[in-house]
């Protein structure tokens, strides 16, 4: 690394830290919806908290407040949240910030390795440094940034043929959240049967104990992430929900000329609306799966990684701003695999990383109480809104599937003249 590329580094990692002292003091809450109309640092933390609390204290951890309460596996609640709960709320808050640091920069060294020159590996560090989804995550103390931390160390050994700590790191991020486990078809597609199905049975093993013993915090469980949960008027779409399916739902909601305000189930909008809307993530997934049968070939697997990390976001029902950072894990596959043009990638990424317009269009509220500003925006700008993220992931899920696409027939062309 020469001088000035050490330089550049440096200002980076320092530049870094200026952004999350401004976001975690909250100079930059007005770039964000979730920051500036919720509850402040912590506001996803506090409820990873709780849960550990009411484990300490033998109650049931789901549906427990703010929001939607505690969602993820519960051996995360029983074991690492409840140690955490011993703390006092705002030490423990600085705790989980401090373990997103230590897996940013373990990231960013990481990476170094990965990228086969510095100029690559400095463009790739300057999109996460600039990556805003990672700081309002961090802000909020969610984990989808944990999760894909441990899930990008997990796929390093993976390609590698390190199954043992691939495994390890694999499991982690499963059960801490369970995103990691959309990548079960493509170790189906390399014939890791038993990785695979061991790793079915070690997270059903370890959230059966406390299902069976609580039947209610199964259906809460069920409810909150694989069911359209009940929701108040003017709940089921709202500022901080920016993933594709609020979109759909929001144009949806336009169509039929419901105000969101009186919006809050799905089957309020026209039959063929709500199948759409239904089908959209099934559909997501096929086309993934289609694709996964397709690149077997472990030579692919990076660009399988990102379709299905994009699967994800583009078909889950509860997408915020911040859910993106799982991107981190996504967009770095995506520049390894070199599948993609770099210049149309980093713009792509760019309408990822940078914040939305929402300084420009939101609405101050007096007196208290809950308000949402998507509630008093006209369609045009709710519409902007809700496009501003899911619209850049939408076009790189179409490149990277029309990359696969054309490696497909190179791979057909290579096996048909190895043959002749």
């Amino acid at each position: 690394m020469s001088r000035n590329q050490k330089i550049i580094l440096g200002a980076l990692v320092a530049w870094h830290f200026v952004l999350l002292v401004l976001m975690l003091t909250r100079q930059l809450d007005f770039l964000f919806n979730d920051a500036a109309h919720r509850i402040g640092p912590g506001s996803d933390f506090w409820a990873i908290y709780n849960a550990g609390k009411h484990w300490l204290r033998g109650n049931e951890i789901y549906g427990q407040g703010p929001g939607f309460g505690f969602r993820y596996h519960p051996i995360l609640a029983q074991t690492a949240v409840a140690l955490l709960s011993t703390l006092k709320q705002q030490w423990a808050y600085w705790v989980w910030v401090a373990a997103c640091e230590i897996l940013f920069l373990s990231v960013m060294a990481l990476l170094r390795k990965l990228c086969r020159s510095t100029r690559h590996f400095l463009i790739i560090a300057t999109v996460l440094v600039f990556f805003t989804p990672y700081y309002l995550e961090v802000y909020m103390g969610n984990a989808s940034f944990i999760a894909a931390a441990l899930l990008l160390f997990a796929f390093q050994h993976y390609l590698r043929g390190g199954y043992r700590p691939f495994f390890f790191f694999y499991i982690a991020s499963i059960l801490v959240k369970p995103i990691g486990l959309l990548m079960l078809p493509i170790l189906l597609a390399h014939r890791h049967y038993k990785l695979a199905v061991l790793t079915i049975v070690i997270v059903i093993s370890l959230a059966l104990p406390y299902f069976l013993s609580s039947p209610e915090g199964w259906h809460s469980f069920r409810s909150v992430n694989f069911e359209g949960y009940p929701t108040s008027p003017g709940f089921l779409v709202h500022g901080g929900n920016q993933g594709f399916h609020a979109l759909a739902v929001r144009i949806s909601a336009f169509a039929a000329a419901i105000p969101l305000t009186q919006l809050f189930s799905t089957g309020q909008l026209s039959w063929w609306n709500n199948i759409l809307i239904r089908l959209i993530p099934y559909l997501l997934v096929l086309s993934a799966v289609i694709l996964t049968i397709r690149l077997r070939d472990p030579a692919h697997t990076h660009l399988l990684l990102f379709i299905w990390s994009a699967t994800y976001l583009l078909g889950y029902k509860d997408v915020w701003e911040h859910s993106y950072c799982f991107l981190i894990f996504g967009l770095t596959h995506l520049f390894l695999s070199e599948r993609v043009d770099r210049r149309l990638l980093l713009v792509l990424s760019a309408g990822l990383a940078l914040p939305t317009a929402f300084a420009l269009y939101d609405i101050t509220f007096y007196g208290g109480g809950l308000h949402d500003p998507d509630w008093h925006w006209n369609f045009m700008t709710s519409l902007i809104h809700h496009l501003s993220k899911p619209v850049w992931l939408a076009a790189l899920f179409a490149v990277a599937t029309l990359a696969g696409y054309r490696l497909r027939r190179c791979d057909q062309r290579e096996v048909a003249a190895g043959r002749g």
